[in-house]
Parts: C-alpha cells; sequence; structure tokens
C-alpha cells in the first residue's frame, strides 16, 4: 500500500490573477475521502501545516471522484488519499 499526499503548490489562477494563499492569508484546503483511515492522515496533515508552517487548514470530507476533480481543477489545494494503482482497481 502506497500513500501519497499531493498538494497542488496551493497556488491557483483564477482570471488571470495569481492568487498566492500565504500572501492573501487563505488557509490551505485538504480534500478527502471519509473513511477513518483518511480522515486521521488528512488532520496529521492539517496539524503540521498549523504548527509547522503557521497557516490555517481546512478539510473538506467529499467523494472519492468529488476529490480528484477538485484537486485537478485547483478548487482544493491538496489530498493525501492516493492509492495507486489499487483505489480504483478492479
Amino acid at each position: 500500500m502506497w500513500i501519497f499526499i499531493l498538494l497542488s503548490g496551493c497556488i491557483s489562477e483564477k482570471n488571470g490573477a495569481v492568487d498566492d494563499p500565504e500572501e492573501t492569508g487563505n488557509p490551505v484546503k485538504i480534500v478527502y475521502v471519509d473513511w477513518a483511515s483518511e480522515k486521521a492522515s488528512s488532520n496529521v496533515i492539517k496539524a503540521v501545516i498549523q504548527k509547522r508552517l503557521s497557516r490555517e487548514c481546512e478539510l473538506l470530507p467529499v467523494s472519492l471522484g468529488a476529490m480528484w476533480e477538485s484537486v485537478a481543477q485547483g478548487d482544493q489545494d491538496g489530498m493525501v488519499a492516493a492509492w495507486l494503482p489499487s483505489l480504483q482497481a478492479g
């Protein structure tokens, strides 16, 4: 089993302007699938971001498909639930 942490750089571009949460004070937004293991992993990452980076962090439980889509579209900053290649095998 592999667990990957994926943060998309916490920078998104909307309407031609770059929005850097570190400069604007926006929290780091992490999505997760509401499984016990992912809830725990996401809370650990949240604690590290808040303590070591002094940044606010928000967690949002979503469905599996929404998790991938929201990070890919830049709506959220990251996720910790990428169990590849077995996550959707079968």
